[in-house]
């Protein structure tokens, strides 16, 4: 019984440190947002881009933490990092197709934005 218990009480701590929350994506022209409050979560986003496009990205943290992945459509990784503090930067894109955005929250507070400067 005693086993049982301890059991029930792993699996309840397991429960309540998972996170099924989605990130709340929002489509914008040529990019994307979050604005997110206390929120912890994982979640990927997808956007079709073009050989010589330059992506600006813009991170506003007020709290907690945030992990960002661009993956390209081959796998290869443009852009892998954390963020804490606000950071503004531009990655130049290699390849046409479709990009993965992988981020993850930890008790989150601020903004995200990613805006796609389309090539010429």
């Amino acid at each position: 019984m005693r086993k049982l218990i301890v059991l029930v009480l792993l699996a309840m701590m397991v429960v309540s440190c998972s996170t099924n929350e989605d990130i709340p994506f929002v489509q914008n022209g040529n990019g994307f947002y979050i604005n997110a409050n206390n929120l912890s979560a994982t979640d990927e986003h997808r956007m079709d881009l073009e050989a010589g496009d330059k992506l600006s990205i813009s991170a506003e943290v007020e709290k907690g933490f945030m992990s960002l992945i661009v993956i390209s459509p081959s796998g290869e990784k443009p852009f892998e990092g954390n963020f804490t503090e606000v950071k503004s930067f531009e990655i130049s894109l290699d390849e046409t197709g479709t990009y993965l955005f992988y981020v993850k929250l930890n008790r989150f507070t601020g903004r995200l934005e990613v805006n796609r400067e389309i090539s010429n």
